[in-house]
Formats: C-alpha cells, structure tokens, sequence
C-alpha cells in the first residue's frame, strides 16, 4: 500500500480548515445572537480562523483520545481549547491592542481570556465536534486519517 500524495492531504487539510471557520463562525454567531437578543457576529466576515484551527486540533488528537471514555475526552477538550482559547486572545491583544472577546466581567476568568463557563462549553462542543460533527466534515472533504 502506498502512502497518500502529501498534496492530497494539505488540499484536504485546507478544506477541512475552511469549512470549520465558516461553520464555527455560524455557531457562534448564533449563540452570541441568542445570548444578545439580537444578530451579533463577532466577525463581519462569515471566517473566523480560530475554529479552523482548533478542528485541525481535534483531528490531530493522538489515537488515546479517540479510545478514551467521553469524560476524559470532555477534559481534555476543555482544557485543550481553553489553553488555546487563552493563547490566541493574548496574542491577539498583544498584536492589535484590543480583544476580541473579553470575559473579565465572568466569575473564574483568567485574564479576561477564557473562564469556567467556557471550559464547560468548550468540552462539551468538543466533545459533540469530535465524535459527531467533525467526523462527519473530515468525510465531506475526504480527509481520513487520525479523527476516530
């Protein structure tokens, strides 16, 4: 058996990252617009790069993960996604000067970045991510590989 055409998986890999940050742009984009009471992206454009990237996350988790009851595997999203959700709005502060989000008014926030309400979030949308939405994705553009 020969390996696949590295091109094969980048293309792949492209899409699978384009189609995430399109779709986890819509899904926040509706919870901020529930939670507001009114449309409220976080983003005119309908892209938001940072669900592109965790999906890439999740489809590199290590095979562990995929063989791992779902309580680990809601912690290790939430704390996975957490550490990453704290990363980027640093940086993003750091290169703009201004947040994108900003949870200093929520109990247990760490720096304004992430907080308890979001750990809990991001482990279970990752959890439905892992086993349910992404698979079905990773399938859409073709892509198999570490995702069980």
């Amino acid at each position: 058996m020969t390996p696949p055409d590295p091109d094969f998986i980048v293309w792949r890999l492209a899409a699978l990252f384009l189609l995430a940050s399109v779709l986890g742009w819509g899904v926040d984009t509706i919870l901020r617009s529930i939670r507001r009471r009114r449309f409220a992206p976080i983003r005119r454009v309908p892209f938001s790069p940072l669900y592109g990237l965790a999906s890439l996350g999740l489809w590199a988790a290590p095979p562990s993960i995929a063989t791992a009851g779902w309580l680990v595997q809601f912690t290790a999203f939430a704390l996975g996604i957490c550490v990453f959700e704290y990363v980027a709005g640093a940086a993003i502060l750091r290169a703009r000067g201004t947040r994108m989000w900003d949870y200093t008014d929520r109990y247990f926030h760490v720096h304004g970045h992430t907080d308890l309400f979001h750990f809990f979030l991001w482990g279970a949308l990752g959890l439905v991510a892992y086993r349910w939405a992404l698979p079905a994705v990773a399938q859409v553009v073709g892509l198999a590989g570490p995702l069980r």
